[in-house]
């Protein structure tokens, strides 16, 4: 489980895990990656200080409007499914 918890590199590769999740309602979204930063998250609780990929989205609802999403994404292997599901999603 210890290995669950190491911190992942800038240049590791990041696999999926068997985590599942609902998905969104069906239909198209049209997005852009506004920017990214690199981070660093000082952990809290059972979180341990690691890297964190900070992505900003501008995403396009069904009627139009457009939304941007902060989504911050914490680079340790128990979580790294999470990297990986919204790279595959993003195309």
């Amino acid at each position: 489980m210890a290995d669950m918890d190491r911190e992942l590199g800038w240049d590791d590769t990041i696999q999926k895990d068997d985590n599942e999740f609902e998905p969104v309602p069906e239909g198209d979204y049209e997005f852009t990656v506004e920017k990214y930063e690199r981070a660093r998250s000082s952990g809290q609780g059972k979180l341990p200080p690691c890297n964190m990929a900070v992505v900003y989205f501008r995403v396009k609802g069904p009627d139009g409007q457009e939304v941007s999403i902060r989504e911050n994404f914490i680079l340790i292997r128990r979580w790294s499914g999470n990297c990986h599901s919204s790279s595959g999603a993003s195309g």
